[in-house]
């Protein structure tokens, strides 16, 4: 189990900035699966979410991730970045991730040697 929680954020500025960032860690997990508890990205807001094996990416805002059922895209690799964009003028703006779900790697069976 995992608990990241990216406290309330608010831009004043006038251009978008990441306000959270934070790497999660399953050791020697082949896949991840973030699932969110809690969230307000505001109109224009988001959170992306980023492979460190091949940097493949996802970005979820406030229509995404519930139609995402408020879990993230599977990701190689056991480590992936969290990161939030908060959108110029909004505040209030947080996500909860309340699970990681990981992949584990099956045992492969030894060789028996050749039946006949």
């Amino acid at each position: 189990m995992v608990s990241v929680d990216s406290g309330m954020q608010e831009n004043r500025g006038k251009e978008p900035v990441v306000a959270f960032r934070e790497t999660i860690l399953s050791q020697g997990a082949p896949w991840l699966r973030i699932i969110f508890s809690e969230h307000n990205l505001g109109k224009t807001s988001f959170v992306t979410i980023t492979s460190l094996a091949d940097s493949d990416s996802q970005r979820l805002d406030a229509n995404t991730l519930p139609q995402w059922e408020n879990a993230s895209a599977y990701f190689n690799g056991e480590a992936v970045e969290v990161a939030l964009t908060v959108a110029p003028g909004e505040s209030g703006i947080f996500f909860r991730i309340k699970e990681l779900i990981a992949g584990v790697v099956a045992d492969t069976p030894e060789p028996t040697g050749s039946e006949e």
